[in-house]
């Protein structure tokens, strides 16, 4: 027999929806079009609609839409270039789903402060990123009700999720050392937004700079500043390796995001370097792009189902009326791939 999940699956809504709009509940808001293909839906997979008893409570008593943003740090352009914030928000947007929760996508208007297109009442809202204290406080205008993911813009204040980096850049070091490199380079920009979108020292950096420091090995002249896009890191990489003799090239460069790796192969193959005969690669994310490069990179894994559940975890909490904030750090893996060398 045909469930609520099988109509909301075909016609591209929640199961909320469907159900609201099958009890008719003129209150939800939903376009003619969407209400008849619910119906034309329903219809098609037999689905028989109950009619309440007169003493049965009104639709509208029955349930309470729960309704959240997302908004991201970046613009369409850079979200479309990188896929992990990507993959966030579409991940976010699925343990939204099975928990009945109905999604809304916010946009920066002109003037800088989240809004969204249409008019709705938020339960909480989802910062993918990090966000300026005036952004923030345009979410406030909506909900008091905030999950920050991939940032901690206030620990005192705000739930948050984020990556074990610490543990991710040992592991990075731990592989390279384990196959026998001791020259290892850096790849990516040296400073990044972080709490409320100020410039500070990337905390991937930081923690490669102490590591390596700490064994003796760690070499200044070896970070390739760029931005963090295909674009800039081969032309940096590009520029690095033409000033410099090969005998001076580390034998293995950390990137440290994934939407830098076509550029970076660009540039080593201009330059007729092998991936990884003559130069290892380990990057950060774990998305299709170092999966599907030639060879596939090495890269730290990030647990992004594990993001999404704990957001809407936190989000639960707040609305149960939780008054005390929580940082969730949560560990990367290492997904070993084919392009660190083992140097005899």
């Amino acid at each position: 027999m045909a469930t609520l999940k099988d109509i909301a699956g075909l016609a591209n809504v929640s199961i909320t929806t469907v159900s609201r709009v099958l009890k008719n509940d003129h209150e939800i808001s939903v376009t003619p079009e969407t209400r008849k293909r619910i119906f034309d839906v329903a219809n098609e997979l037999g689905y028989k609609v109950k009619k309440r008893k007169e003493k049965e409570v009104p639709a509208q008593a029955e349930e309470k839409v729960i309704r959240v943003g997302i908004a991201q740090m970046f613009e369409k352009e850079r979200v479309l270039e990188d896929i992990y914030y990507l993959m966030l928000k579409s991940a976010l947007e699925e343990a939204c789903f099975s928990k009945n929760i109905d999604t809304v996508t916010l946009f920066r208007n002109e003037d800088g402060e989240f809004v969204m297109h249409e008019d709705a009442k938020l339960d909480g809202i989802f910062g993918i990123g990090c966000f300026t204290t005036k952004e923030i406080e345009s979410f406030k205008r909506y909900t008091k009700n905030l999950v920050f993911v991939d940032s901690s813009p206030d620990e005192e204040t705000y739930f948050s999720i984020v990556p074990n980096v610490h543990l991710g850049m040992n592991q990075v070091i731990a592989e390279f050392s384990k196959k026998g490199h001791e020259k290892i380079g850096y790849v990516g920009s040296k400073l990044i937004y972080q709490k409320s979108k100020y410039l500070i020292l990337d905390s991937r950096l930081y923690y490669f700079r102490n590591i390596l420091n700490d064994r003796g090995r760690y070499q200044e002249e070896w970070v390739i500043d760029c931005e963090m896009n295909s674009k800039s890191s081969y032309e940096q990489l590009l520029l690095f390796l033409k000033n410099k003799d090969q005998s001076e090239w580390p034998s293995a460069f950390f990137v440290s995001s994934d939407v830098m790796i076509p550029g970076v192969m660009k540039a080593l193959r201009e330059m007729k370097v092998r991936v990884p005969e003559d130069i290892s690669l380990v990057t950060y994310n774990d998305t299709k792009l170092s999966e599907l490069s030639d060879p596939p990179i090495t890269s730290v894994h990030i647990l992004i189902p594990e993001f999404a559940k704990a957001a809407v975890q936190f989000f639960m909490e707040q609305l149960e009326g939780s008054m005390y904030p929580k940082k969730l750090v949560i560990p990367c893996s290492l997904n070993c791939r084919a392009s660190v060398k083992e140097i005899k």
